[in-house]
């Protein structure tokens, strides 16, 4: 297709996406959608959200062209402090979708998963990855048992689109169609207008973790702006380096080299660099505790950030 030779001479690799997929293909078929659930599960996701997000028009794309769909996603406390278990985020999201959704224990150690068992239901509920290494590991027959049963495989979770997971690599290889979603094809669009905005002054605001996998991201973002605001766990990544006191059990060492090239290369263009002057955090056990600490004063090792 036209669009994709121009993504390729862009630099963006070409994709499959859902929205060209033959929507009569779906019929029939089993659907895993690996959905994001920073955007699903929010805590604050209301109704009039709801009716708009692509996250949540991809699954009821899937549902309505007569597949079967399976969601899987990792979740922690940072994605809503109400739904942890796999029952209460599938209730949480039978709410949003307004469709049954049934949590579902789908991969054991001495079992395939079994999905006649569970027709009567609009959506099946993979386990929470988040408790499965092999997940973080990509490994191959833990994303086989994954995908056991599945045709067509759609990822929709952008944030972890540059992880090398089970869920979003190796299930791949199991599946005769992999797509991209409409939320991730929605975040995509707006990733490749970055190279292209003219606008100026413009500033980039930067969250999230893993910054040694997101240098190169960070580095055209610190050659096209005038400026970086870092926040959350990427603001402690950069305090570390620029000096400021930080605890280390929140400094991602891994990292060091990378966030110390970010802020260099910032400061050869005379950008400024944003920072936080306080940081609500989350207590590690206590899940309703929360307490405000000054940036230079996150000193409680029990709290997290959210």
């Amino acid at each position: 297709m036209p669009c994709q030779d121009h993504d390729r001479e862009k630099g963006f690799p070409p994709i499959q996406t859902l929205q060209r997929f033959p929507k009569e293909e779906l019929s029939a078929k089993v659907v895993m959608v690996r959905f994001d659930s920073s955007i699903l599960l929010h805590q604050d996701l209301d109704e009039s959200v709801s009716k708009i997000s692509n996250a949540l028009l991809t699954i009821k794309y899937i549902y309505e062209a007569v597949a079967k769909v399976v969601l899987a996603s990792s979740w922690t406390i940072k994605c809503n402090s109400k739904v942890l278990s796999e029952e209460t985020v599938a209730e949480f999201l039978s709410s949003v979708l307004k469709l049954k959704v049934l949590p579902s224990q789908c991969f054991y150690e001495h079992q395939q998963p079994n999905l006649e068992k569970v027709e009567e239901v609009d959506i099946i509920l993979l386990e929470n990855l988040s408790n499965y290494k092999q997940e973080l590991a990509n490994n191959s027959e833990f994303a086989r048992r994954l995908a056991s049963g599945i045709d067509i495989f759609v990822n929709d979770s952008f944030s972890t689109a540059h992880k090398i997971l089970a869920s979003t690599v190796g299930v791949t290889q199991f599946c005769y169609a992999c797509l991209a979603g409409f939320y991730f094809e929605e975040c995509l669009a707006k990733l490749k207008t970055i190279p292209e905005c003219e606008l100026s002054p413009s500033v980039a605001v930067v969250g999230g973790v893993n910054i040694k996998d997101k240098v190169k991201a960070l580095r055209v973002l610190a050659s096209k702006c005038d400026g970086l605001v870092f926040v959350g766990m990427m603001a402690l990544q950069i305090m570390h380096v620029m000096g400021k006191p930080v605890p280390l059990y929140l400094v991602e060492h891994e990292g060091v080299k990378e966030a110390l090239e970010i802020v260099r290369y910032a400061e050869s263009r005379s950008i400024h660099i944003l920072l936080p002057s306080d940081f609500l955090c989350k207590h590690n056990h206590l899940q309703m505790q929360e307490k405000s600490f000054l940036a230079h004063n996150i000193v409680d090792g029990k709290f997290l950030l959210f």
